[in-house]
């Protein structure tokens, strides 16, 4: 039998008997082990012939797992260090495989063998263990089987599914990201759906492809895998793919695990969550971009899957399960883990001895503790030591991890284990700790800066899980690391560093630690004393079920500090003394406390409290933040006014660079590595959010698009990751409940300790202030067992003692109690017989007298013992109730039938007396007779029968053996006036304070009753602190035994008590259990420890209660001002009451107003379970009630009801008017199927203030989809104001067979102030006020810069990015803004009147340009007062709230799904079942005055035939999809609506991705039927199957145009044109249309001047001279129109109505929803269908036109040379260099040289040279077109001139150069003196010279005033420009040049030839040679550059020293050969002369 699993353990525990080879008697053994392969050697052990050897040996598996009848070998040995080994024994085991599939541990003796394979009387005991699952657990999809040959596979077609589940991706590199998987299979594109901003996004989507092929050709094709973020677009969305051939997985390769065949001849394959790594295909090298994880299968036709089968819990080994792409090699490095030692851990559960031999584990000991740490990161596993019996480990041992980087995860789990030898499911989990790599790393991308490797510590980290107190087990999953701990378990200190590695490979291993770093981490654990305070208030909210009856106390722990049981630290004050709760009357328990409790725990921690001041103040930033956004977030919810959230936008924006400026303190010099490397992130990141928010607010592109909110949740994303601190060595605060005697918490709290860290940088959120928390159940339960109100303070114990004061001046008190105790012994009460002492504890466990009690250090006693009971003993439900039903039990014993006994007992079965004996209580009358309770199980009679008293089952029935019966009898009392709680002290003097009770165990109360047996009274004594700052509250019996720590108590001086009233009026949206939408429901309102209940609203939508409950006695700590600080929680819980019991609903939040005249209610958020689940409409009021004038001071209390219930108050209760609710009722779109059946027969209910009104039925929506009836009206009672209106419910249902009408579909419409006339007016002037005041200093939004190419000073971008929603206001706004701009160059230069504008205003392309940056062109169009249009860079509808003015559309929410086929449609990716297409107004009415309706006169909505006319002109940036084309498309356009399609393959442009197009299409459609227009563009042949793939489609609802009152149907030109290109294309005139609106929105009909020149409207006069500046340019009456259509244009224009326009609409592709491929330029008109409709615009563009560009070089000056051996010393030698100049037009690949001046003179040369570049100019894009094969490119028409040498090897770099803009170039300057660097755009001054300018101050010479021409307007320019060079960013001068350029048409360049250089013909102009200095002699030459030579050369001394003793030597030689021949001659002479 096979098995699929992923480890094998084996733990070899002990040999016996083995044989002695050693003749010492003694002798060290060894063991070797061999599984599958693996085989591993054992440690020795020494002296020993029963060896405990205790070792654990992990096997890996492979993908076959354990096999039957599959061996291990073990094989022991003698150890020598010389000399051979003896055999002592081996064995060949069978693996018992059936024995393991249960899960659990086996254990085995195995005799051992000798040599000749006969048993030699040893033995081996051995423990096995397999992680793994049979494989019949496991689906078949996921089995393992044998590789299958891709060649054999059959090559018949047939039909196969390839299913794809997508599970998750991590690591992905785009922040921020919201994530969309691809899958590419063949000529099919799917995707899932879009998860919203995330970086490990997790989809868990299944995606199916059907084919219809061969197994043969499936394994040859491929699979490709794209990951796309939805915020990006273009290339830049792409975040990586990944491609694999399906052979992969038939061939059995290493892609995951392929299964067999289920029958003959079918074939199914699988990869089960396999790993993938992706990388971006445009990036190169390539680097890994993220992780998938997803399973594949390949199902053959016989094979049935479920739809989304589970998927079995198999562990995998990550590592060996991913699959990588061959280009990108791995990367890895070596992370070392180096663990000193655990503290803290906690006390394990005895264990006992399976096996006696083994001497290690025969320690008699009540509990132990034997910790293993075991570390694994990617399914590879380090296991430590085992260290026996300690609790503070120190395992010194170095775990070393080679990891790959980047990895699929970065998540270490870090497991302490308690080694377990007797326990068959291995070790014990400690706890288990996750700690992530990029908590202590950054990998920052290529653009970031502090980047660097894990590193961590040396540093603890606390472990949590279970409480201490539970036993192993029970909560293993809070260890294990399922779920989030809450019990603390220990601390672990390591540290982590990073290493180089040179090894391949995953895998870990150990060693033992260094000693210098054991003794260096000495340092780290130096600690300081911390105190933390505690104050709690009140607990209240505690449910029956857990406390009812029973003590509750609570315990506050910070690690082992305050946890009482701890055998580590002293006992502190961490305990809230037990008591018991009592009911609060409605529905919960609280605690009454005497006074405020207080703990106060001193502590001691490591001196690394710098780390918290951080990380608060990070903290602080972000909750900042965080909770504005979610502000803004429900707002965008409820659909609030886009001005007011763009707003609140900038608010936030503004304020959240402030809060990022502040500064992190500097770090103590014990800081370690990650200590700097974290906060130098913050800083970084922090100043990267203040830079990102400036942009925004800067950007002017704010509105409440989901882009603008996707980015400020960016922005968060960003801040909550720095709020980690993962060496937050401090545990963190926990608070338990515990409920009886039990000492097991049932709940508790955990919440870090920097919330209340004290600092003066760093100051926690929550310290010293007032909080409510809620304790949850720790076994899991869904619900709240406890809500403390109390106060946190932390810091050192230097802040307490300088000083700490508690809030108000609260004063810590304290007592000692202790309990008399008696019993009844003969109708009399002593202490005979007592089970406890006397005077004992509480508990009665310890013996108590009042002599034993000595103050703690620093307190005294304040006064004498006192008698004092607990309130809880007091205060019973009997005693807050005002009714209560009295129950008994009658048990009547018929065992004896002679004696027949009946018996009398309360519910808990304690005894009673007869209901005859029992008396009412004083202050109560009964107000029903004793009955039996019905209600109970029973019989007819109420009887239950059983077989003993104690049974606790009782049968309905009597049968034989039933020998007991009983039965239930009730009666009700009620309360004679309100409940009056017994005073204390009125108990004391009546009663001596004697409390009741049966037994001890049982609950005390203060009435005796004859059935009580004990009675005990409470001793206490007050002690007061002599020391206030005194930290020590424990204190020692006398008898030293027993060490206690009494309670502590905070008094205060000043406590003020305060009324609430709870004005609860509404609520709507609320989920509803019921299918229907209607809740019956009720609500809970608590306010501290009282509750009361609201009316019980039945079957409604939006519920109305109209209640105000009243809460007296609340009490505030403090002055009366505290209430400003701290006020009380209150909370509304709503309850549905069905037929199956209550359902909980959710609970909202108010805070209640101290401010009186605060009477206006608010909507408050209802949510459950963290998500929102509705609103209630209500307000919290608090009121000073602490002295009588207080109280005669409150308002009148409230009308009362009919139930006796307070109505809401007047002021404060809405004024009900009579409102009247219009109905535009116009119809239903895109209807899907419910239930697998369309939705034929809809109807529609409209309800609003509990009236409902039914829409006329839609007798065939396929036929007509609009309603017969389009306007009716409902009037209904509604409150005043729109904040208060409930809501309007739009309901669908349909009717469907047998009478079935189920509701399918609704939409809540919450906000009606967008629907009453007054208000809507009002807004929007309001927002056209808002919008002409913009801000002065901020670029308005509807104007932002281009990014296309660099503008001049006298150019302006207009580009529309934004209108706020479209609004009129700003539609005012844009006609004003666009004369704005044109004033702003009505004194600049314009196109002189020799130039064509005639011709450039010909073209619609000169108005797109003009807008698009072409400022000479925009002033030129604007001063010959030409029409221009608008430009809007996305979708018009986005601009104007999608035409929702007169219709609107409300997509309606489906409430009930059941999928019955596959066919149905999936609502759950898309719970939109439908749209209802229509309006209201709603205003009020008088019911005397009828009042006309303003939908009155809307016509029916019959169908109408319609004309479309859409101008398609150009695609953008269009994405290619296609796998065979190289990013470039063969675009052509596809169009359709309904069955009409247009598929225009003649506008085909091939290898482009900006196509332009230029095409007019007309389409005729009739409405309603058919209202979508999509226009598409399709890639041709974009397959190997020539097969054309969508690029992209953009989609036109025509219907919401066609109704929309500001006539999108065909958009105003700015100027009325009789002629011309600019005529009037409108089928009405200015005056028609101005009527028809006129009339719409109800204004009277405009007037009009005699000569139609003005026109007055809506009491406003317009004259036609304020729109027309130039009356010479409408003098032209062949062009012109007349003067009344005129002024109608512009005071439609004036109105808001669209203007003429062009549109950049984005093209989205259905399977890459939300991701845009693209935009397409276009716009559409639309006319009523007519047979001669209006002509269309010209929209061809103008071509290209050829010109020759003339640059003329003349000279060159002042040019910085390099010098081939430099003079230092020379500073007024000339240079000599060859120059030349280099020109290069931008698109040219080389560029032209100039001759060479040969020696040019300190870099002087003279050239008179002449260029010619040739090219193709787009005057009106003002871009140089070079043609391309692919694509034309286009370039702004720049040259580039350089002044180079001609010996390229002394400088390979121009020594200068500059570049000019044609269009935009900086005129020449006249003279050298004037040409600087002030000339160059751009230009950066180098520090040097602005340190001189400063030195110079006012000598330095002004700038020149620098003026910008177009060469192509002034043909022209001649003048010296500065050449430079660019060094660090800076530029530097370095000569200039004088040349002339010139620029003509091909055509003017024929007429005036030239020609290069000075090459014929020379003309044009003449070109003279230039003249130059000569620098050659050839004579002198050599002489001179000897002396040069000699001169310039460094041994110049030398040289002369030389030449002057060559000299001197000469002389002296010539000297003595003269001398010689003298001496000869006198000698000859002399000789003579004797002779």
């Amino acid at each position: 039998m096979e098995t699929s699993g992923f480890k094998f353990d084996v733990l070899v525990k002990q040999a016996l008997n083995l044989p002695l080879f050693e003749r010492s008697g003694t002798q060290s053994s060894v063991f070797s082990i061999r599984f599958q392969g693996w085989e591993s050697r054992s440690k020795v052990f020494d002296n020993s012939l029963n060896p405990a050897y205790n070792e654990m040996f992990s096997f890996p598996l492979g993908k076959a797992g354990i096999m039957s009848n599959e061996l291990i070998n073990i094989i022991v040995k003698t150890y020598k260090t010389e000399g051979s080994s003896n055999l002592l024994g081996m064995v060949d085991a069978i693996v018992p495989v059936n024995e393991l599939h249960s899960g659990k541990a086996v254990q085995a003796i195995w005799q051992l063998k000798d040599k000749t394979g006969s048993p030699n009387g040893a033995s081996i005991h051995v423990k096995m263990f397999a992680t793994f699952q049979p494989i019949e657990d496991i689906p078949q999809w996921v089995r393992a089987a044998k590789p299958i040959n891709p060649r054999l596979l059959p090559d018949t077609p047939d039909i196969y599914k390839l299913r794809f589940l997508i599970h998750k991706c991590t690591g992905l590199a785009h922040t921020p990201c919201s994530a969309i998987v691809v899958l590419k299979f063949g000529t099919e594109t799917k995707s899932t759906q879009i998860c919203e901003l995330s970086q490990n996004p997790e989809f868990e989507e299944e995606i199916n492809f059907v084919v219809q092929m061969s197994q043969k050709d499936i394994a040859k094709d491929s699979v490709i895998i794209e990951i796309l973020n939805t915020l990006r677009t273009d290339k830049a969305a792409v975040i990586g793919e990944f491609k694999f051939v399906v052979e992969t997985v038939f061939s059995g390769e290493p892609i995951g695990w392929a299964e067999p065949a289920y029958e003959a001849n079918t074939v199914c394959r699988t990869t089960f969550k396999k790993w993938v790594i992706v990388t971006n295909p445009y990036e190169q090298p390539k680097n890994i971009t993220g992780f998938l994880n997803f399973s594949f299968s390949v199902l053959s036709p016989a094979e049935t899957l479920a739809a989304s089968p589970a998927i079995p819990p198999i562990i995998l080994n990550v590592v060996r399960n991913i699959m990588r792409p061959s280009e990108v090699t791995a990367q890895y490095k070596k992370v070392v883990f180096r663990i000193y030692g655990a503290h803290d851990l906690p006390v394990m559960d005895t264990l006992d001895d399976m096996d006696e031999q083994v001497e290690e584990y025969n320690l008699k000991r009540s509990a132990q503790c034997d910790p293993i740490l075991s570390i694994s990161y990617c399914g590879v596993e380090a296991t430590s030591p085992i260290h026996y019996a300690t609790y503070s480990p120190e395992f010194n041992t170095d775990f070393i991890f080679n990891i790959e980087i980047p990895a699929v995860t970065d998540i270490v789990a870090i497991k302490l284990l308690d080694h377990n030898m007797d326990s068959l499911e291995g070790p014990n989990v400690i706890a288990t700790r996750y700690l992530s790599l990029s908590d202590i790393s950054y990998n920052a991308s290529k653009d970031e800066k502090g980047g660097f490797d894990p590193t961590f510590g040396p540093a603890h980290i606390p472990f949590y899980g279970s409480p201490k107190q539970y036993e192993m087990g029970t909560l293993e999953h809070l260890n294990t690391g399922e779920k989030p701990g809450i019990g603390y378990r220990g601390r672990l200190l390591f540290e982590v560093f990073t290493k180089p590695s040179y090894s391949v490979g995953v895998f870990a291993k150990t060693a033992r630690t260094p000693e210098i770093a054991t003794k260096r981490v000495k340092n780290v654990l130096r600690t300081q004393k911390c105190v933390l305070v505690m104050g709690l208030m009140q607990a209240a909210k505690i449910p029956e079920e857990l406390c009812k009856g029973k003590q509750v106390k609570f315990e506050v722990c910070v690690g082992e500090f305050g946890y009482q049981r701890s055998i580590v630290t002293e006992v502190t004050n961490s305990l809230i003394w037990p008591q018991i709760p009592v009911f609060d009357a409605t529905k919960y328990y609280y605690i009454p406390y005497d006074s405020d409790q207080a703990c106060i725990i001193p502590m001691e921690w490591e001196r690394t409290l710098y780390r918290l001041e951080h990380l608060n103040i990070v903290q602080g930033v972000h909750q900042f933040y965080h909770s504005a956004l979610e502000k803004i977030d429900e707002s965008v919810r409820v659909d609030k006014m886009p001005h007011e959230i763009v707003a609140d936008i900038k608010i936030l924006l503004k304020k959240t660079v402030e809060k990022c400026t502040i500064e992190l303190p500097e770090l103590p010099p014990r800081a370690n590595e990650l200590d700097k490397k974290l906060r130098t992130l913050r800083i970084l990141r922090l100043a990267d959010v203040t830079k990102m928010c400036k942009q925004v607010l800067r950007s002017g592109h704010l509105d409440s698009s989901m882009q603008t909110l996707n980015i400020l949740h960016g922005i968060e994303q960003t801040l909550q990751k720095l709020c980690r601190e993962p060496q937050n060595e401090t545990p963190d605060v926990i608070i338990y409940m515990y409920v009886g005697h039990s000492d097991v918490p049932v709940a508790a709290f955990k919440s870090p300790i920097n919330y209340y860290l004290q600092s003066h940088v760093g100051e926690g959120k929550d310290c010293l202030r007032k909080q409510y928390i809620e304790l949850m159940p720790i076994d899991g339960r869904e619900m709240v067992a406890a809500e403390l109100d109390m106060f946190f303070w932390f810091g050192t114990l230097e802040q307490y003692k300088d000083g700490f004061q508690f809030p108000y001046d609260g004063r810590i008190t304290s007592y000692a109690e202790m309990y008399e105790n008696e019993m009844v012994t003969n109708d009399k009460w002593g202490p005979r017989n007592l089970p406890r002492p006397h005077f004992s504890n509480k508990s009665g466990s310890m013996e108590t007298p009042q002599d034993i009690f000595t103050p703690p250090d620093g307190w005294s006693w304040e006064q004498d013992w006192t008698i004092e009971p607990m309130k809880s003993s007091i205060q019973t439900e009997e005693f807050v109730l005002t009714k209560w039903t009295d129950q008994l039990y009658e048990t009547i014993d018929s065992t004896d039938m002679d004696n027949i006994v009946t018996q009398w007992c309360y519910k808990d079965m304690s005894p009673a007396l007869s209901k005859d004996e029992v008396k009412v209580p004083n202050g109560w009358s009964w107000t029903s007779k004793w009955e039996v309770d019905m209600d109970e199980p029973g019989d007819t009679s109420g009887w239950a029968y059983s077989k003993s008293p104690d049974c606790s089952v009782y049968a309905y029935s009597e049968k034989k053996d039933s020998g007991f019966k009983r039965r239930m009898w009730k009666r009700t009392r009620e309360r004679q006036g309100e409940p009056v709680i017994p005073d204390i002290k009125e108990v004391v003097a009546l009663k001596g304070g004697w409390e009741y009770a049966q037994t001890f165990n049982s609950r005390f109360h203060i009435d005796e009753l004859p059935t009580d047996m004990v009675r005990r009274r409470r001793w206490v004594r007050q002690m007061t602190n002599i020391d206030p700052y005194e930290v020590k509250f424990v204190y020692q019996t006398i008898t030293k035994k027993i060490t206690i720590a009494p309670p502590l108590l905070l008094t205060y001086p000043e406590i003020t008590k305060y009324e609430v009233r709870v004005h609860i009026y509404q609520g709507r949206t609320l989920k509803s259990p019921d299918i229907m939408g209607y809740v019956t429901v009720y609500g809970i309102v608590c306010v501290d420890n009282i509750t009361k209940a609201t009316r019980t609203v039945e079957h409604q939508l939006s519920p109305t209660w109209d209640e105000t409950l009243k809460f007296e006695g609340i009490t505030i700590i403090g002055p009366p001002n505290a209430i400003l600080h701290t006020r009380p929680k209150v909370t509304v819980e709503l309850y549905h009451k069905g037929p199956q019991g209550d359902v909980y609903l959710g609970q909202a939040n108010m805070a209640p107003s101290p401010d009186p005249k605060e009477t206006r209610m608010s909507w408050h958020q209802v949510t459950y379970r963290g998500e929102h689940s509705g609103d209630i409409l209500g307000l919290a009021q608090i009121f000073m009630a602490d002295s009588p004038e207080d109280i005669r001071a409150l308002p009148f209390d409230p009308p009362i009801m009919s139930d006796g219930r307070f109505q809401l108050p007047p002021g404060i209760r809405p004024i009900m008017k009579l409102t009247r609710i219009e109905i535009l009722s116009w119809g239903l779109r895109k209807l899907k199927y419910w239930n697998a059946k369309p939705i034929n027969t809809p109807l529609v209910e409209i309800e609003c203030g509990g009236l409902t009104t039914v829409l006329e039925e839609i007798e065939n929506v396929k036929v007509n989809p609009n309603f017969p009836q389009t306007s009716s009206y409902i009037d209904v009672l509604l409150p005043e104001g729109n904040t208060y209106k409930p809501p309007i419910n739009i309901r669908l249902l349909d009717k469907r067979e047998n009478g079935f009408i189920p509701l399918i579909g609704k939409y809540v419409l919450n906000e009606l102030a967008k629907f009453d006339p007054e208000c809507l007016a009002k807004q929007l002037k309001a927002q056209e006020k808002s919008a002409l005041a913009a801000d002065d200093d901020e670029e308005c939004s509807l104007y932002t810069p281009t990014n296309e190419s660099t503008i001049s000073s006298d150019d302006t971008v207009v580009i529309i990015e934004d209108e706020n929603e479209g609004q009129t206001g700003c539609m005012a706004c844009l006609s004003r803004m666009v004369k704005v701009v044109s004033d702003v160059f009505s004194g600049a230069e314009v196109l002189d009147e020799t130039d064509d504008w005639e011709f450039l205003s010909m073209y619609w392309w000169s108005r797109y340009y003009a807008m698009e940056g072409n400022a000479l062109l925009y002033k030129t169009l604007k001063h010959h007062e030409l029409p221009m249009i608008v430009v809007y860079e996305k979708e018009i509808e986005h601009f104007f709230n999608n035409f929702a003015d007169s219709i609107q559309q409300f997509k309606l929410q489906t409430v009930a799904k059941v999928k019955e086929t596959e066919t149905d449609e999936d609502l759950e990716k898309d719970p939109v079942i439908g749209v209802y297409k229509g309006s209201f107004r709603i205003y009020e009415v008088d019911e005397d005055e009828e009042k006309p309706l303003l939908y009155a006169d809307v016509p029916t909505s019959k169908p109408l035939r319609v004309i479309i006319r859409v101008y398609c002109l150009q695609g953008i940036m269009l994405a290619c999809n296609s796998p065979i084309k190289d990013r470039y498309c063969d675009a052509y356009i596809h169009l359709q609506i309904g069955p009409k399609i247009i598929k225009d393959t003649g506008s085909l442009v091939r290898k482009s991705r900006n196509p332009r197009f230029c095409k007019i299409y007309n389409l005729e459609t009739t409405l309603p039927n058919f209202v979508e227009l999509s226009v598409s563009l399709y890639d041709h042949e974009a397959t190997e199957e020539k097969m054309d793939l969508l690029i992209g489609e953009t989609k036109i609802d025509i219907e919401d145009r066609f109704l929309s009152i500001k006539r999108p149907i065909c958009s105003l030109t700015e100027r009325y044109m009789t002629d011309g290109p600019h005529k009037w294309r409108d089928f009405m005139l200015p005056t028609q249309i101005l009527d028809e609106f006129c009339v719409a929105s109800g204004i009277p009909l405009p007037n009009y001047g005699s000569e139609g020149d003005s026109c007055i409207i809506g009491g406003e006069q317009y004259n036609l001279s304020e729109f027309e500046k130039y009356k010479e340019n409408f003098e032209d009456k062949k062009v012109w129109g007349p003067p009344k259509q005129r002024i109608a244009l512009y005071v439609l224009l004036e109105m808001g109505l669209i203007r003429d326009h062009v549109e950049k609409r984005n093209l989205y592709n259905p399977v890459l929803p939300g991701v845009s491929q693209g935009r397409l330029l276009m716009w559409c008109d639309i006319f009523p269908w007519m047979e001669s409709p209006p002509e269309p615009m010209n929209i061809d563009p103008p071509l290209p036109v050829d010109m020759e560009l003339r640059v003329i070089v003349y000279d060159c000056v002042n040019v910085e040379t390099v010098e081939e051996d430099p003079d230092p010393k020379d500073e007024n030698s000339d240079t000599l260099h060859d120059l030349v100049v280099k020109s290069q037009f931008v698109g040219e690949k080389e560029a032209d040289v100039s001759e060479i001046h040969t020696r040019a003179i300190n870099g002087n040369g003279a050239f008179n040279w002449r260029y010619i570049h040739r090219f193709k100019y787009a005057f009106l894009e003002r871009k140089v077109i070079i043609p391309n094969d692919v694509e034309d490119a286009k370039f702004d028409p720049k040259i580039t001139l350089s002044v180079c040498d001609a010996d390229p090897s002394i400088s390979p770099a121009p020594y200068g150069s500059v570049t000019l803009n044609l269009a935009n170039c900086p005129r020449g300057s006249k003279s050298i003196m004037d040409c600087s660097m002030e000339m160059i755009e751009g230009y950066k001054k180098p520090p040097e010279i602005e340190e001189e300018e400063k030195k110079q101050g006012s000598k330095k010479k002004a700038p020149p005033k620098i003026t910008y021409l177009s060469v192509f307007k002034k043909k022209k320019t001649l003048g010296w420009w500065p050449i430079y060079v660019k060094k660090q960013g800076y530029h530097y001068q370095t000569g200039m040049i004088s040349m002339e350029i010139e620029v003509m048409t091909k055509a003017q360049a024929e007429k005036r030839p030239a020609g290069t250089g000075r090459g014929e013909p020379n003309a044009n102009p003449k070109i003279d040679e230039p003249i130059r200095i000569p620098t050659t002699f050839p004579e002198i030459d050599s002489k001179v550059k000897m002396v040069k030579f000699i001169w310039k050369s460094p041994n110049k001394p030398k040289l002369i020293l030389g030449i002057i003793a060559q000299f001197v030597g000469g002389l002296l030689v010539g000297f003595m050969l003269n001398a010689s021949t003298m001496v000869q001659d006198g000698i000859s002479s002399l000789t003579s002369s004797l002779e």
